[in-house]
């Protein structure tokens, strides 16, 4: 997965714009800069609070990530966390979750 569409349940608004979505693309190693690995694993509110502004469409300003409801803060974190861990552990997480009858 390389996005994520976030439907925000408490929109931001920008002056008359109200955003309601944000895609976040997946973060390269520049885009992780000074961001600890470990801690958007554990989907830390200061980083990600630090990582949405750099990769955020529409690009989501710094002061605005501060005042962004916490279950929409949440739902960012979940997906930087899917973005940072290696496919054979997403896959190996898709595997436990099944069904024995499959």
């Amino acid at each position: 997965m390389h996005l994520a569409t976030i439907e925000l349940g408490f929109p931001l608004k920008r002056g008359e714009t109200e955003i309601t979505t944000i895609t976040l693309h997946k973060p390269n190693s520049g885009h992780l800069r000074g961001v600890n690995l470990r801690a958007c694993m554990e989907m830390d509110a200061d980083s990600t609070v630090t990582l949405v502004p750099r990769i955020s469409d529409p690009k989501i300003l710094p002061q605005e990530m501060i005042a962004i409801d916490p279950s929409d803060l949440l739902q960012m974190a979940a997906a930087i966390a899917n973005f940072v861990l290696p496919p054979s552990l997403i896959a190996e997480a898709a595997k436990s979750v099944q069904s024995p009858t499959e």
